[in-house]
């Protein structure tokens, strides 16, 4: 499956805009468990 790359740039936002959604999260609930599971599935979601 290929994606032109403005879709690629988009989909990475996407991911940068979870990731800082979870840490806002975590950071209001000071749950640290909370924020490393959804964190590292999006960071390596994001990789590849």
């Amino acid at each position: 499956l290929h994606y032109p790359d403005f879709a690629s740039s988009f989909f990475k936002g996407i991911a940068i805009a979870v990731i800082m959604l979870f840490v806002f999260v975590a950071i209001l609930t000071g749950s640290m468990l909370f924020l490393i599971g959804p964190v590292a599935m999006a960071f390596i979601a994001a990789i590849k």
